[in-house]
């Protein structure tokens, strides 16, 4: 059990913790028996070593409202009703969240508008004009 962040940097069991719940989702008697819901969840110390300062302000910023009071980053599964595939649906879901949440975003580069798009905007703007003249009462 492991989260692959990047090529070089993976994080490993004592920062990850599964544990399992019984599930609320199909599976008839055995729903009542077996405990297949994983509750995943990963310690932000152990996240703030593994990663750059940048990317750990970038992951709390945007995953604010996963992050529980105790520091810890939390996600469910409950889509099928074997724990072991409950466990790797959830391990990879983590996986692309805080991948997705250390990912720098591209800078906007301005543009101009094109001589199409002025044009465009100038024809709209004139027809919108000539309605409203051909609107007014007459004198």
């Amino acid at each position: 059990m492991k989260i692959q962040l990047t090529k070089k940097r993976e994080l490993r069991p004592p920062a990850i913790i599964a544990s399992f719940v019984r599930s609320s989702g199909p599976g008839g008697q055995n729903v009542n028996k077996v405990a297949t819901k994983v509750h995943l969840s990963v310690a932000l110390p152990a996240l703030e070593k593994t990663l750059e300062p940048n990317e750990y302000l970038r992951l709390t910023q945007k995953l604010h409202n996963r992050i529980d009071q105790s520091g810890y980053l939390s996600i469910y599964c409950d889509e099928t009703r074997q724990q072991k595939r409950n466990l790797t649906l959830a391990l990879t879901r983590m996986e692309k969240l805080i991948r997705n949440a250390i990912i720098l975003p591209k800078k906007r580069k301005p543009t101009q508008p094109t001589n199409a798009s002025i044009e465009k905007r100038l024809n709209k703007k004139k027809q919108q004009s000539e309605k409203k003249q051909s609107r007014m009462k007459i004198r």
